[in-house]
């Protein structure tokens, strides 16, 4: 049997998780040469660890992963939900 977690300690451990990716995504981006656009309020990274954070916790629900990042302030100028979804295409 083992030990139930409290709902502060499975977020806790969520948000280490997604800390974890994020500086990953952005070298993977940097080393294959890739232009952003200088236009753009949110990075290529911060994109896809959102869509990575929504597959891993949220079972690909991006509205959930948005709101997630951007309540825990982990991306502060998260995209609204129809611009996040033409950039993550």
């Amino acid at each position: 049997m083992g030990v139930k977690r409290s709902s502060a300690e499975g977020r806790a451990k969520r948000q280490r998780r997604t800390l974890r990716v994020r500086p990953w995504r952005a070298l993977a981006l940097t080393l294959n040469g890739h232009d952003e656009d200088c236009r753009r309020n949110m990075s290529d990274a911060e994109i896809m660890t959102t869509a990575v954070c929504a597959a891993m916790f949220f079972h690909g629900n991006h509205t959930k992963a948005c709101d997630y990042m951007k309540d825990h302030n982990l991306i502060p100028d998260m995209l609204e939900k129809s611009r996040f979804n033409r950039r993550l295409q």
